[in-house]
């Protein structure tokens, strides 16, 4: 066997020697059909056995393997007939227990009227997915499949009859692809070969949706994908493929492991072997996509009142009710937290709908925490966070900002202001701050003035406010009996009728 590392000129292609450079040191599995899992090093293009199978034959034939996040490694083998879902659990021996392997049978599901092996990864929650002619998921938990149905006939009708031949599925994200269809390579009687030759995206709700993003050339068969995410915003995918010698499609001219480019499609070699070695076990099983980076690693939050004291329905909103003094009301509880678990590099907080009071309506900041400070209009706002300290200064922002309207008249009703905080590529889900100005300002009522006899009955002070006056308000002025005036007893002069609200002016 021989396979060397790919050379490329600097100057031509800095981009992808970066991607290159990227994936340094990355180990990924390999299904090793007989004998268990093997290792393959990208920097190296070299792959080694990793876990050897223990176990009495008839072994059936591991074409494929995946890891989920928890570290479990699945095999798919099958006997043509039906797909067997394994477990790949260390074998316990005296001699070299962590060297060795055997399959334990985790589940079944018949191949679906498909042809050589369905391809599976893993998602998030640890289920499987699978593809070949259809499309369907494992649940570890429930130890239950789902069938979600069939894909079109990616092979352009050129055999029916077999239908999809597929190469790989990986995912990226939340999305997932594979390579599917099949092209006819004519190498004498008996001796077809069926290729994978087209990228399509998966839709893992409706499979028949599925699109085909591109389609590679002629006389080339691919197949491996896998991906290894390098951050929460950058993924490096990558392809085994083959390349046939023309016009006869036979013979195998190239064998190689490439960069997938997904805006371009096109691949960049990393590793190239001999494919007429016919020892050769470059690649040939399924590869696992490996877990680096989980999406629960990339979220982004703004919460605007973390103890939810405030009674807002969205998870991270806040809100408030002002009755007057509209002039200074703050957008935030006493806890607003900002979080992720890279840098959050700025914080955006904008009107989000119409400001009735125009002008009169704005937003304040009294301390920006060290932030810089862009200014889009006096309703939008972006704090860009030039510190060392990632979530501090923020959160010193977000408690200072405040609503302002300074409105002689001004309209009552809700006020939604947006937060949204970035990280490289990724935001936060909004959070909104809800103020809904109402008219509350105290009330005393109208100025009364009472004449009475010195033998007239008593009169309750309350019974001469107004129908619409404020009722928790306190009367000056001293009576023998609280809030009863005694024409007897009581002096003759002014009673004031006293309304106090936090916040507001006094009305009497």
């Amino acid at each position: 066997m021989i396979i060397a590392k790919y050379k490329i000129l600097l100057i031509t292609v800095f981009s992808v020697l970066v991607a290159i450079v990227s994936a340094t040191g990355q180990k990924v599995l390999v299904a090793d059909y007989s004998h268990g899992v093997n290792e393959f090093d990208i920097q190296s293009c070299e792959e080694k056995p990793k876990y050897l199978r223990h176990q009495i034959p008839p072994i059936f034939r591991a074409n494929d393997i995946t890891l989920t996040p928890d570290g479990t490694i699945y095999a798919n083998c099958n006997n043509y007939r039906t797909y067997f879902l394994q477990k790949v659990l260390p074998y316990s021996t005296d001699s070299n227990p962590v060297d060795s392997c055997y399959f334990m049978n985790e589940s079944s599901i018949s191949t679906l009227a498909g042809v050589g092996g369905m391809f599976i990864t893993s998602n998030e929650r640890g289920e499987i997915l699978g593809v070949n002619n259809n499309f369907v998921k494992y649940n570890p938990k429930t130890k239950s499949w789902k069938n979600f149905g069939a894909f079109p006939d990616y092979s352009d009708g050129i055999d029916p009859a077999f239908g999809n031949i597929v190469g790989s599925l990986t995912h990226r994200g939340d999305d997932f692809y594979f390579i599917g269809g099949a092209h006819w390579y004519d190498a004498g009687p008996g001796n077809n070969i069926r290729g994978p030759k087209k990228l399509i995206k998966l839709d893992t709700l409706h499979p028949e949706n599925s699109i085909v993003l591109y389609q590679f050339a002629d006389n080339m068969q691919v197949w491996n994908l896998f991906t290894i995410r390098n951050s929460c915003d950058e993924y490096t995918t990558y392809a085994v493929y083959i390349v046939y010698k023309e016009p006869e499609l036979k013979i195998p001219v190239k064998k190689a492991l490439a960069i997938l480019d997904f805006d371009t499609y096109q691949l960049t070699d990393v590793c190239i072997d001999d494919p007429n070695t016919s020892q050769d076990n470059f690649l040939d099983g399924g590869v696992a996509d490996p877990w680096t980076i989980l999406s629960k690693d990339c979220i982004v939050t703004v919460d605007l009142d973390f103890d939810n004291s405030s009674g807002a329905q969205g998870r991270y909103d806040y809100t408030d009710t002002v009755g007057c003094r509209y002039d200074s009301i703050y957008l935030s509880d006493i806890d607003p937290e900002v979080f992720a678990k890279t840098y959050i590099d700025s914080l955006q907080v904008f009107f989000d709908g119409v400001a009735p009071d125009g002008a009169d309506e704005y937003l304040e900041v009294s301390n920006s925490g060290g932030l810089g400070i862009n200014w889009r209009n006096p309703k939008f706002v972006t704090f860009i966070n030039n510190t060392n300290d990632d979530f501090l200064p923020l959160e010193v922002a977000l408690r200072s900002i405040k609503y302002r309207n300074l409105s002689s008249t001004p309209t009552y009703g809700e006020r939604k202001i947006a937060f949204v905080a970035y990280s490289g590529k990724r935001q936060s889900d909004t959070a909104y701050a809800f103020i809904n100005l109402i008219d509350d300002k105290p009330y005393a009522g109208r100025d009364t003035m009472l004449n009475l006899c010195v033998n007239d009955a008593p009169v309750y002070l309350d019974s001469l406010l107004s129908d619409n006056a404020d009722m928790q308000g306190l009367w000056t002025g001293t009576t023998m009996q609280s809030g009863v005036f005694d024409p007897i007893t009581d002096d003759t002069g002014i009673y004031q009728y006293i309304v106090e609200k936090d916040g507001c002016t006094t009305d009497t």
